[in-house]
């Protein structure tokens, strides 16, 4: 289930690239190559293009409709796979959760109940905290909006 970009885009065909999108097979290499990497020099030299033309070729090929239409092709086949990896992950680490906050009975020396309960707290907290951050509840970055007084920033730093 778990499926890595690579492994996705390498699920099409070039076969099915050529003919789908009308391209050789240098294209649909590149068209590959680049839906996985983003860079396009590095993906022309991949596809069999010379390292001396590669970035004139990176910039030809993207600016060529079809190789675009290729490129996007493949874009949604990786998400689509990811959102698989995505789903299969949050059900891992609810089944995590799910187990860790299970209660388990202390037991004495001779194994009998003490009365007294204890669960995976730090394991549950980890997954939960996993989750939130998948889902976008955690947003580690500050954004700030607004105006800066230059005029009295100046002024705290000249006193």
């Amino acid at each position: 289930m778990e499926m890595s970009p690579t492994e996705a885009v390498a699920t099409i065909p070039l076969r099915q690239l050529q003919k789908t999108f009308d391209l050789n097979r240098k294209q649909a290499k590149f068209a590959r190559e680049y839906a996985v990497s983003g860079n396009g020099k590095q993906s022309a030299i991949s596809a069999g293009y010379s390292e001396r033309s590669a970035e004139t070729q990176a910039s030809l090929l993207m600016g060529n409709y079809k190789v675009q239409k290729a490129v996007d092709y493949l874009h949604e086949v990786i998400d689509e796979k990811s959102w698989l990896r995505r789903e299969w992950t949050a059900n891992k680490l609810k089944e995590i959760v799910l187990r860790c906050m299970q209660g388990e009975p202390v037991r004495d020396r001779e194994g009998n109940p003490t009365g007294e309960w204890r669960f995976d707290a730090a394991g549950a907290n980890k997954a939960i905290e996993q989750l939130n951050r998948m889902i976008g509840a955690f947003n580690d970055k500050v954004q700030m909006e607004g105006q800066i007084n230059w005029h009295l920033f100046a002024q705290l730093f000249n006193d």
